[in-house]
Order: structure tokens, then sequence, then C-alpha cells
């Protein structure tokens, strides 16, 4: 099972949310592991016998991303890295040395990286195309976002709204903390 994250970036995130999304990510990955072993143990006529493998696809933007990469590791997910320029290009974009540190990290753990052709001069069409093909190699998506329509291109809205008409199911995690985390699923309507 493959789950991909999108969310709002650092300095877009209230501090209240910076210190409970850890744990909040965390528990929706569990989640969604002990629904996939009930699966397969449910349906072991329709899986190969090896237990289910974990895959983890994100972007590795400062904030959401990061937070979630280093959860889903921690959990045992195989980390897949989807970049919308090349690394040393996409690095640039941390502000601050704890971003690039963690960037630095993350990478060194990554099982793939795909790293996009996209350039500073299309930079808002990079940033939507590395969020496409977090949607297309994922079968949930977990969105960390404040529920506003989109700003501008490549943003976390966007990415949400792909997944939606492409039917694929999305965990909402809000920003505010008193609103619950919920998913949404369009289906194929």
């Amino acid at each position: 099972m493959s789950v991909g994250v999108t969310g709002h970036r650092h300095d877009a995130l209230p501090a209240d949310c910076v210190s409970r999304l850890p744990g909040q990510i965390r528990d929706a990955l569990q989640l969604l592991m002990r629904g996939a072993a009930a699966v397969h143990a449910g349906l072991v006529d329709c899986f190969a016998p090896d237990a289910p493998r974990f895959l983890f696809v994100s972007a590795l933007a400062d904030g959401t991303d990061q937070i979630a990469a280093e959860a889903a590791l921690d959990l045992g997910f195989a980390l897949q890295v989807v970049l919308p320029f090349e690394r040393s290009e996409y690095r640039r974009d941390f502000n601050g040395s704890e971003a690039a540190t963690r960037f630095d990290a993350l990478i060194a753990r990554a099982d793939s990286i795909l790293e996009l052709p996209g350039t500073r001069a299309s930079e808002p069409q990079a940033y939507m195309m590395a969020g496409r093909a977090t949607v297309a190699h994922c079968d949930v998506l977990i969105a960390v976002w404040d529920g506003l329509p989109a700003r501008g291109v490549g943003g976390t809205a966007e990415v949400v709204q792909l997944a939606i008409k492409r039917g694929s199911p999305v965990a909402h995690l809000p920003v505010d903390g008193a609103i619950p985390p919920r998913l949404v699923w369009s289906a194929f309507d």
C-alpha cells in the first residue's frame, strides 16, 4: 500500500499544529496499516502470502512533508521521494539549516528518488507536477490542509482537488485542531 502526503509548509502551519502533527500523522498511518493488514488477512486468496508492504511518497518540502516522512520511516514505510527539480536546485528552497539538514537526512534514507525536470522559470507548474506524481503513485493521500481554496498553482488545495477528482481517498488532517480529521473520497463519481 502506498500513502502520499501533501500539506502546508512550516511557515504556514500554526504552532499548535506543528506540535501535534507528528502524532496525528503517526495515528493516521497506523490506522491505514491496520486496515491493510485486516484486508490482507481477510482475503488471503486475493493476495500474495507475504505481509503487506508500505510505501510513503513525499516531496520532502519543509513542514508537513518532512514531518510525515519521518513518521512514516519510524513506522517502517519505505520512502519514495518525488522532487519538482533536480535535488541540489530543490534544496535551495529550504529556509534555514534545520529544514535543509532534515531534507539531507531523509534523502539519505529514501528507497527511491524521482527528480522531475522542473525549472524555476515555471516553478508553480514544477510543484504541481510533483503533486501530480505524488497522487499518481499513492493509494491514499494524507492532506494537512486548512480547507481553503487554492491560492495558486501547485499548492496543497490543488493537489487535494486533483486526488479527489481522480477518485483517490484523501485523509484530511485539518490544521485547525478543533476540526476532526475526516476521509474525503468521491469514489468514481
